[in-house]
């Protein structure tokens, strides 16, 4: 371990130096804080010098004059303050006759000290003493970082199988079991603060017939550029766009009225349109197109729609009515309920 010394005193350095040599210690030796902390920012052999110190013995009567206990608490703080000092133990070496008032400077800082004419045997026991503390104090800050270290690891691992456990692998978007928990969370939300939830059921017009032309390899293509349109095109806050299952998405649209609900999906029914992703088994289109059901709700004031069960119900109603109308359509469920009304010609 190695030392290091600020004492005016050449002897006073020396004949230190000699006793913590003697005891198998490496010693560093100066006459002012100002050189300690220069001699602490210097390179030696490419190593920091400040980087080795494992204590500091520095006397207090640094300075001309009588020297008080305020004094020894400036001194002990100034030392302290610098940054290549602040973990390192200092056992300040005082002549003071006074020791009432130094033990009580001390004592409010809990600052460890030793009186001149230094014996060696006391020396050698607080340096000892100091070292023990602080090699303990080191392990357990080195068990404390290591402890940190693994949680933060952990709670890292943690965070990356919640969302790998939430997102789709192939789309790269939110899976189903998100949506369910997104789902329920914007739902108690709409419901406290008396707002209309919108939610969006889409399918991909025609899509086991694409995977049968083009093969699975270019169905997930398809499925990914869909999913990324989607997820460019919907920037409602609070809006979610996930993969419901296989061919099917689901957008939810918390804050958002029926009607502008309907304005967003047909416009994104459109996006998908421009996407020009050819599909030439499809019966209604040269390319890839969607069907879209809507369903809106105030969660605390519809009687009908009660729960997020039943908008998801509602929605998937509406979706297979706009696929029984032909496809490539966006029907609402208000509108679903408009068509089951018209009686059949007879």
């Amino acid at each position: 371990m190695k030392i290091l010394i600020i004492d005016g005193d050449r002897e006073v350095q020396a004949m230190l130096q000699s006793i913590l040599h003697l005891s198998g210690y490496k010693v560093i030796t100066t006459s002012t804080l100002e050189e300690a902390v220069d001699l602490c920012n210097c390179n030696v052999r490419g190593d920091k010098v400040g980087d080795k110190i494992d204590l500091v013995l520095m006397d207090l009567a640094l300075s001309v004059g009588e020297v008080k206990g305020s004094d020894a608490l400036a001194d002990y703080k100034k030392i302290k303050s610098h940054k290549k000092f602040k973990n390192t133990p200092v056992i300040m070496m005082t002549g003071i006759t006074d020791m009432d008032e130094i033990d009580e400077a001390f004592h409010q800082e809990s600052i460890d000290y030793i009186t001149k004419p230094i014996r060696k045997v006391d020396l050698i026991g607080r340096v000892r003493s100091v070292l023990s503390m602080k090699s303990e104090m080191d392990s357990r800050q080195a068990r404390e970082k290591k402890l940190l270290e693994v949680t933060r690891k952990l709670e890292e691992a943690v965070q990356n199988l919640e969302q790998l456990s939430s997102y789709d692998a192939l789309t790269g978007i939110a899976n189903r079991r998100y949506f369910d928990k997104y789902l329920k969370l914007m739902w108690n939300r709409c419901s406290e603060d008396e707002l209309e939830l919108s939610l969006l059921m889409i399918d991909l017009d025609f899509f086991k017939d694409f995977n049968d032309t083009y093969g699975h390899q270019s169905g997930d293509s398809c499925l990914q550029e869909v999913a990324s349109a989607f997820q460019s095109f919907f920037k409602v806050t609070g809006s979610l766009v996930c993969r419901y299952g296989g061919e099917e998405f689901a957008v939810i649209l918390p804050d958002t009225a029926g009607d502008k609900a309907l304005t967003l999906a047909e416009e994104a029914r459109h996006q998908i349109e421009q996407l020009m992703i050819p599909h030439r088994m499809s019966s209604i289109s040269d390319h890839v197109t969607v069907s879209i059901g809507l369903a809106t709700t105030v969660p605390s004031e519809d009687v009908e729609i009660d729960s997020a069960m039943k908008l998801i119900d509602y929605a998937d109603k509406a979706l297979y009515m706009a696929k029984g109308q032909g496809r490539n359509q966006v029907m609402s469920y208000e509108e679903m309920k408009c068509y089951q009304r018209i009686p059949k010609s007879s």
